[in-house]
């Protein structure tokens, strides 16, 4: 009850689903490319059409990416659609692992090769991509930065190399590799939660009256066969008293067989009893009476539950005719 008190009081937020946000983004990034578009054709500005320019083309990555959105749905592409998802949340916990050591690495190639016009190594944002480029295994002109500073150069890019590409790099892989796993083991599983998760978006979206009809047709179209159900009566319950009997019938069977080996072995060794072999077989004997009044009252029962089922059917019959 207090898990149904919770949802009933729980109020949906739109901030939750990250795909809202690449939404907002998307027609912000619209809004700026159609001003930047007005600005350049009523002023002339060529800053304007080159932002405009710009703009453009990163508002058509992401209109793009926006489309996986509505791919959520369909059972092929909905599970990579959320393994996207769970990439980005790993890229963002690489991110700090990586940026440990970009970031001192980057300020020490720049106090030792910043004053020595080496090609990619002269400006920040040339030697930010030259690094990142060196993490990734690309060319980054070692030869320049071995003829400034051949020792510096050799540790710096030694020991970066090392800890980005080797270390950082493969840790990035196997996190990527894992969250593959894992999401694409519950691949059903997901689909189907994403197919629920669009259901409901497209039913908040709904207005009040075209929900109201939603509703009816749901309540008076779609809901259960009603049947009759009683609580005292399942049909496990036969299922379970015929279990029983068996149960009491190899018991039985398994005492008439031991108390067999027992006299036989009696018989063989010239010393058996006759009072033990006596109280055995009453013992039986009752197990037997035991049994057969277990099945006698199991058959009753069976009866009056065929009876009572009979009586609810007869009467069931009446209202029906009487409705009619």
């Amino acid at each position: 009850m207090q898990e149904i008190d919770s949802l009933h009081h729980q109020e949906p937020s739109y901030l939750k689903d990250a795909w809202n946000f690449v939404d907002w983004l998307a027609y912000f990034m619209i809004l700026a490319s159609i001003a930047t578009n007005l600005i350049a054709y009523f002023h002339g500005d060529p800053m304007a059409l080159t932002m405009h320019v710009n703009i453009l083309s990163a508002t058509l990555v992401m209109l793009w990416i926006r489309l996986m959105k509505y791919a959520r749905a369909f059972t092929a592409l909905g599970p990579f659609v959320v393994m996207l998802g769970h990439v980005i949340y790993d890229v963002l916990k690489f991110g700090f692992l990586f940026f440990t050591f970009y970031i001192p690495y980057a300020a020490s190639f720049w106090m030792v090769f910043s004053k020595h016009e080496v090609e990619g190594y002269s400006a920040i944002t040339d030697l930010l991509y030259s690094m990142f480029r060196m993490t990734v295994v690309d060319e980054y002109n070692y030869d320049g930065l071995s003829k400034a500073k051949p020792i510096m150069a050799k540790v710096l890019c030694g020991t970066y190399i090392a800890f980005s590409s080797v270390i950082c790099l493969n840790l990035f892989i196997a996190l990527m590799s894992d969250t593959f796993q894992r999401v694409y083991d519950n691949v059903k599983a997901n689909a189907v939660m994403q197919q629920a998760s669009t259901i409901l978006n497209l039913e908040r979206g709904l207005s009040t009256s075209k929900r109201r009809m939603f509703t009816n047709y749901i309540y008076t179209r779609c809901n259960p066969e009603e049947l009759y159900y009683d609580d005292d009566f399942t049909e496990g319950e036969e299922k379970d008293l015929q279990r029983m009997t068996h149960q009491i019938k190899e018991q039985v069977d398994l005492i008439s067989s031991h108390v067999s080996e027992q006299d036989n072995e009696r018989k063989k060794k010239g010393n058996a009893s006759a009072n033990d072999v006596h109280k055995l077989r009453e013992e039986l004997k009752k197990l037997e009476q035991q049994q057969r009044a277990f099945t006698a009252q199991f058959h009753n029962q069976i009866g009056e539950v065929k009876d009572m089922l009979g009586d609810v059917l007869h009467t069931l019959g009446k209202r029906k005719k009487k409705k009619h």
